[in-house]
């Protein structure tokens, strides 16, 4: 049976004239309508413990945090895995996609997607979703209402990167690719920036080569270029991209912390610092992103102490932190460059 992800979605209404805002809980739970709570508890079909935030996304003054089904008593599909096209000003569902048998694997575990618009018409618009579990990248076709999967070696994981000690908890995992991260477009497309959860490399490839759904193995592997490494213990479950700094920011599990790259730059341990790092706030930093002002939000969920040891719920457990792109960066070597500082740069890298 397909491991599905069954999501709940909280959303947070900010108030973007304050302070940047910091939401914390020692545990998740919902508003049910009458006495249905109870019910659902008493029959195991909901059990409060199992919930764990892990990921967020701002648009506007929302803040959506998604909360995957990880654990039940009587895991049951009641859905096909599915796209979802949303429309946010008007709350209201315009189109659904379900996979077909073909698309997915047994082991199939979707952690995120990213959306590609290049234009107003549907032709132009793509999605791409890592499937970490069985290593393959399914891509998304709008116009053409279809899906197809792409495999490629460098989606899977890197045995030296497979050990984690987090929170107190060692843990082994073979994650193979769970991150992709657009780029600004270029020439009627955007480079798809990937890496593996258990590795510390990056890779890039063109999105032009992925919306050919029948483009020889052989043919996109020999395009993916391996762009760098970010170091020892450098494991990142999510990235995302300040397209305003050309900078990406990087969740770290092994270092309870975020780093950041400027993709102007030659990827190498020195130039991906650790800027932030917090064994209480940042333990297991599980998903980054950067809103459409240019702050990083961060969700930490002790994701490993949830999976292999037990949360203590008398405690704050799961945190989400948000700062100034700008203001993580300032003195680190992910500072924007100036022109002299790109011309050396090039230089160097050429």
């Amino acid at each position: 049976m397909k491991l599905l992800w069954f999501v709940l979605v909280i959303i947070v209404h900010l108030s973007v004239a304050l302070v940047p805002p910091e939401f914390q809980w020692k545990a998740v739970d919902f508003a049910w309508k009458f006495n249905t709570r109870e019910a659902a508890v008493s029959s195991g079909d909901y059990i409060p413990e199992n919930n764990m935030p892990a990921g967020i996304a701002r648009w506007h003054d929302k803040l959506f945090i998604t909360i995957p089904r990880w654990k039940e008593a009587n895991v049951r599909q009641v859905g096909a895995p599915a796209i979802l096209v949303f429309d946010l000003h008007e709350n209201k569902l315009l189109h659904r996609h379900e996979f077909n048998d073909d698309v997915l694997k047994e082991s199939s575990v979707l952690t995120g997607i990213v959306v590609e618009n290049l234009g107003p018409c549907p032709c132009d618009s793509f999605a791409y979703i890592p499937d970490m579990g069985s290593n393959a990248l399914i891509v998304y076709n709008l116009e053409q209402n279809d899906a197809w999967r792409i495999e490629n070696q460098y989606f899977h994981f890197d045995p030296h990167s497979s050990v984690y000690n987090v929170g107190g908890v060692e843990f082994y995992w073979n994650d193979g690719i769970s991150t992709a991260v657009l780029s600004p477009p270029r020439k009627g497309h955007r480079d798809i920036y990937f890496h593996p959860t258990s590795s510390t490399k990056q890779f890039r490839v063109s999105s032009k080569l992925l919306k050919d759904k029948n483009i020889p193995r052989e043919v996109l592997f020999g395009a993916v270029e391996v762009i760098g490494d970010r170091g020892p213990l450098s494991q990142a479950t999510a990235a995302d991209l300040d397209l305003v700094h050309n900078v990406m920011f990087y969740s770290q599990l092994s270092r309870n912390g975020i780093s950041c790259w400027n993709t102007e730059k030659a990827m190498t341990k020195e130039n991906v610092p650790l800027i932030l790092s917090d064994c209480v706030l940042l333990e297991f930093p599980n998903d980054v992103k950067i809103d459409h002002e240019n702050n990083l939000w961060i969700l930490s969920n002790r994701q490993s102490r949830f999976l292999y040891d037990t949360l203590n719920h008398s405690v704050v457990n799961f945190r989400i932190l948000k700062a100034p792109a700008s203001t993580l960066i300032k003195g680190t070597p992910c500072e924007k460059m100036s022109p002299i500082q790109k011309a050396i740069s090039f230089i160097k890298n050429t």
